[in-house]
């Protein structure tokens, strides 16, 4: 018993697992550790509220109403609007059909296991030990509970897509050679993504341009044409069946300015802005994996005798050119809100399983490398623990200056911490189990992480409180399927919680300003169909009510409307007469 606590505590445990799974994956079986990534998949996908048929707000909310809408008959952009391409809402229209709100839940942690198991057998071509590929996924997943939004994202699906599009990737990579077998999937992957919202295809933006270049240099002709030949046909496969549809309802025109032409103005955000850009790449602790990927891969690239330094050249030019693409990416818009952060978390898995890599490899021998790998992992777990422990982490929109603040006082931790753990292992004098604790706090240390940001959210992921409850009670209770209702500003989540459909098309736009005044379109599609409850933020008609001066004429207009042809049933709930 005594023997077994021993094995236990000194992660031999991990060692003889990794033995085994060596064997199987050998013997070309799977079968075992797709079951594992897809119970990872299944617990981080339980933060998702839509699994019990709630919503969380904002956009995940609107995406899931919209989604039923386009599922129920109603027609994308003439009967719904939101500035977000199609593909989000067919993919919430398809998990709708299949379960209901939960069917959507579903088909998100479907594309997660798949992205999982593609980027592990992706990090399994460069020889990299199964117990390092799965910490370096639990690192990411760890991450991704923190900026999971409560699911049903923009940047969700493309973390998922971009984690599926790991494998043929790397397999085009390694075989130095185009193959329709492995480019397919990525090329579908990158039309899924211009379909969706063109700015995160950063993790494409990354790949197809290396791979380019690299056989362009190398005079692969062929190759390289064939290879932006598949690009192009993976956006019209999923363009032109979009493109034929919208054109026969009619709303093709109504389509580009939602989906796109939006975008290039000011009516989202504050326009573009590298600075803002480049935040994602500090919140995710990548800037500080860069150097030590880098270096890893120009050691390694004589090193392995299964692997040509080509492969590590081409892998630290993907690596380089996915932080920029990031940057770019997340520059649009001028806005910093932490969801953004998952277009850089796919460049993740690969400099995390590396510098994992090197610290198991060389601890034994006590090389530089392994004790730069171990300082910097310890450095970065400490990076980003500290902005949830010591400042309270939030999901909202922080300042610029309150973020640098926070970012930096993060980095002078870390590297006190690290210091201190040098300090420590340079005078202890029990380093002959150093390998295999190691081993395990590398494989403990992102479960932990990742079992933290799953409890918060669970304990965050229950959107409304008992006022809530009480509005959404009685809405079901006097009114049928068929009945339209009305939802004031940045609430959403409720055409999902009362399972009702819109009054009007403009579900979602109080931070968008497009060319036209929304608040006298709504006004005109309540006047003409007027909705049997209409759902207002209190704070917000309380301020109405102090000072209309403050507010715009349509504004005034439209809750006018509401206080003179509504009563209000409950604060905020306003039922017709």
């Amino acid at each position: 018993m005594r023997a077994r606590w021993q094995m236990l505590l000194s992660g031999s445990w991990l060692l003889l697992w990794e033995q085994a799974q060596l064997r199987r994956e050998q013997a070309g079986q799977w079968r075992g550790i797709m079951v594992l990534l897809t119970i990872m998949a299944l617990l981080l996908g339980i933060q998702n509220p839509l699994w019990y048929g709630m919503a969380p707000a904002f956009d995940a909310s609107l995406f899931a109403a919209m989604g039923k809408m386009w599922a129920d008959g109603d027609v994308l952009y003439r009967d719904m609007f939101d500035i977000k391409g199609p593909m989000i809402f067919l993919f919430d229209a398809l998990g709708y059909r299949m379960a209901g709100f939960p069917g959507i839940a579903l088909l998100e942690t479907l594309l997660l296991a798949l992205g999982l198991y593609s980027t592990y057998r992706a990090l399994a071509l460069l020889a990299i030990r199964p117990l390092v590929r799965l910490a370096a996924l639990l690192g990411v997943l760890s991450l991704c509970g923190y900026r999971y939004y409560y699911g049903n994202m923009t940047e969700d699906y493309t973390l998922c897509l971009a984690l599926i599009a790991q494998y043929p990737f790397m397999r085009l990579l390694v075989d130095n050679q185009f193959r329709w077998r492995w480019a397919w999937l990525p090329a579908l992957t990158l039309g899924l993504i211009a379909m969706m919202r063109l700015n995160n295809a950063a993790f494409w933006a990354a790949w197809y341009p290396v791979l380019f270049l690299a056989w362009v240099v190398r005079r692969q002709w062929r190759d390289a044409a064939w290879l932006l030949v598949s690009a192009l046909l993976g956006i019209a496969v999923v363009a032109l069946p979009l493109l034929v549809y919208f054109q026969w309802q009619g709303v093709m025109d109504s389509f580009w300015f939602y989906a796109f032409a939006i975008f290039m103005g000011k009516s989202y955000g504050s326009g573009f802005s590298l600075a803002v850009g480049a935040v994602g790449l500090f919140r995710t602790g990548l800037i500080l994996l860069l150097p030590l990927t880098l270096w890893i891969l120009h050691r390694w690239q004589h090193d392995l005798p299964s692997r040509l330094p080509r492969v590590w050249a081409e892998l630290a030019a993907v690596v380089v050119m996915g932080a920029l693409t990031g940057v770019v990416a997340n520059s649009v818009s001028g806005h910093i809100f932490d969801h953004y952060d998952q277009i850089f978390l796919c460049f993740l898995p690969l400099p995390l399983a590396l510098a994992g890599e090197a610290l198991c490899a060389g601890w034994r021998h006590r090389c530089r490398l392994s004790w730069l790998a171990a300082l910097t992992l310890c450095c970065w777990a400490v990076y980003l623990w500290m902005p949830h422990l010591l400042f309270a982490w939030t999901r909202f929109e922080w300042p610029m200056q309150q973020v640098v603040r926070v970012l930096a006082s993060s980095l002078a931790l870390g590297l006190m911490v690290c210091a201190l753990v040098a300090f420590w292992v340079q005078f202890d004098a029990g380093r002959h189990h150093a390998r295999r604790l190691a081993v395990c706090l590398l494989w403990l240390a992102p479960l932990g992480l990742g079992s933290y940001s799953l409890w918060q959210g669970l304990h965050n992921g229950r959107p409304y409180g008992e006022a809530g409850r009480r509005q959404i009670a009685q809405i079901r209770a006097e009114t049928s399927p068929t009945d339209r209702i009305w939802v004031e500003g940045t609430m959403p989540q409720f055409y999902v919680w009362t399972d009702r459909k819109a009054a009007t098309p403009y579900l979602f736009f109080d931070n968008v300003t497009p060319p036209y005044d929304t608040k006298a379109a709504v006004l005109a599609d309540l006047q003409e169909e007027p909705p049997k409850f209409i759902v207002v933020r209190k704070k917000l008609l309380d301020r109405y009510q102090q000072q209309p001066e403050l507010f715009k004429p349509s504004q005034q207009a439209l809750f006018d409307y509401i206080v003179t042809q509504y009563d209000q049933v409950q604060p905020g709930l306003f039922r017709r007469r």
